[in-house]
């Protein structure tokens, strides 16, 4: 197989899904007899939870902030990097290619929503993709798609040949998941974050996951239903974190509502399994990893009817408009009341996350590498 390298820069176990798919494609494809290269940020190797340092792990020493600089650099270091690792095919995890590639490529999009969402976007950053990401596109020799949904997008949006795009849905980690903790471990946890009983909700504090109008869905079942459930939202702070706060106040929520800001992984486990439901609210998805998780730690998942969520979650999940506060909030309330459905949901959904495994996604991934080295 032709010498692959994978850009992974922007690893960092806070970046969300496109992290956790960098660090599993990682470490199993470290497992695999023809190692790919992986370009990490130096100082993000120690997180990648690899036995022993690999040569294959190439440290780079380029900031990734502000973006505007990283950018600046990569124009430079590419090439550089590229030319001395004698790189002959270039693997893109970010949804584009950065600057400064003339190799034969493959893209992971993830997902379009700057096409779809513009105004969740900071001008800039906005600007960027929607040049970046159609040039992308065509250029690469092939496309990962990580569901039908995104592949659909692509191919609506730029024209481009089916042909091109493989779907490579992601993974989930059925081990982590199902971990069991110390009683000890567990309840200092919950006492950290919350000691009720609770709803879950993880993601990135943005407008497409629909967190507001979920509070709203929320405080309507507390005033008209009475729940004594409690409500923890799992998310790394940032400029819109405000005004979910704002929305929890004018909801009169406050006592209820936990925010929890970033939690390493431990963290999220045991709040996953001890919630009484995960609730996955987004306008739009390109994947969603946080109800297949849920599902994995066997929690029932009520979750927006958005495309992704019924391709990845199929008919494990019950559904709501997520346009629809009313609905949202009786969907949730269901298996709240209703053993029977509580623990149906349950079974189908460990049934259904089972269907995805990083292994999986890891072999597919590197035969696309075997195919495009044969071509080139």
């Amino acid at each position: 197989m032709k010498k692959i390298g994978i850009n992974a820069i922007l690893y960092a176990p806070s970046h969300g899904g496109i992290a956790v798919y960098m660090k599993y494609l990682i470490q199993e494809c470290l497992k695999h007899e023809s190692k790919p290269y992986f370009f990490v940020k130096q100082n993000e190797i120690k997180n990648l939870d690899i036995q022993k340092k690999s040569s294959q792990i190439i440290p780079v020493h380029i900031p990734t902030s502000p973006a505007a600089l990283r950018l600046s650099l990569e124009c430079v270091i590419w090439p550089y990097l590229l030319k001395r690792y004698n790189i002959q095919c270039f693997h893109s995890t970010i949804s584009y290619l950065p600057p400064g590639i003339n190799k034969p490529s493959i893209v992971t999009v993830h997902d379009l929503r700057v096409f779809h969402y513009p105004e969740t976007f900071s001008t800039w950053r906005r600007k960027y993709l929607m040049k970046t990401i159609p040039e992308s596109i065509r250029r690469a020799n092939k496309i990962i798609a990580i569901s039908h949904c995104t592949r659909k997008d692509i191919i609506d949006l730029f024209a481009c040949p089916p042909e091109k795009i493989k779907v490579i849905p992601h993974g989930i980690d059925q081990t982590r998941l199902h971990m069991t903790f110390s009683e000890i471990l567990k309840n200092a946890t919950l006492k950290k974050y919350c000691s009720y009983p609770y709803l879950l909700l993880v993601g990135h504090l943005e407008p497409r996951k629909n967190f507001l109008r979920f509070l709203q869905a929320f405080q309507y079942l507390k005033t008209t239903k009475n729940i004594s459930e409690h409500v923890v939202i799992v998310g790394k702070s940032n400029r819109y974190t405000s005004i979910i706060k704002q929305e929890i106040d004018r909801l009169s929520l406050k006592p209820y509502v936990h925010l929890t800001d970033f939690v390493n992984y431990t963290e999220l486990v045991i709040l996953y399994q001890n919630a009484r439901l995960v609730v996955s609210p987004s306008i739009f998805e390109g994947f969603g990893f946080t109800p297949l998780e849920g599902m994995a730690a066997g929690k029932p998942v009520i979750a927006s009817n958005c495309c992704a969520h019924l391709e990845t979650l199929s008919q494990a999940a019950l559904y709501f408009d997520p346009f629809d506060v009313k609905d949202m909030a009786e969907k949730i309330y269901v298996p709240l009341r209703e053993p029977q459905l509580y623990n149906s949901l349950v079974l189908k959904g460990a049934e259904q996350a089972a269907k995805y495994s990083w292994e999986t996604c890891c072999k597919k991934t590197i035969k696309l590498y075997e195919d495009i080295s044969n071509t080139l």
